[in-house]
């Protein structure tokens, strides 16, 4: 993975999970060994703001492989991604979709 190193604690990313497909799925970096990341969870959308995700009133966090990870390096502004962000997103949201479609 090319971008490995470029994932850092405390950074954003973006993870491709099944069943997500429409919906980018992004997180804060928490802990980073070899092959896998802690990430807490944020909810948002392409065009809302986005904001640290509570389940039953505590952070959402989950281990990922790092092969998940289809982004890294981006920043939030005023709570929003940046339009370059959102197009890499929808991009790589829609290749999936098509790659899905095709072993279907």
């Amino acid at each position: 993975m090319t971008f490995w190193g470029h994932v850092v604690v405390g950074g954003f990313v973006a993870v491709s999970l099944l069943g997500y497909d429409k919906t980018p799925v992004i997180g804060t970096v928490i802990e980073k060994s070899q092959e896998k990341i802690l990430i807490e969870y944020w909810k948002g959308s392409r065009n809302k703001k986005w904001q640290p995700w509570k389940e039953r009133g505590q952070l959402w966090t989950d281990k990922h492989s790092k092969d998940c990870i289809y982004l890294t390096a981006f920043e939030l502004q005023d709570s929003k991604l940046h339009p370059e962000t959102k197009r890499q997103m929808r991009d790589f949201m829609s290749r999936e979709r098509n790659n899905n479609e095709l072993i279907l």
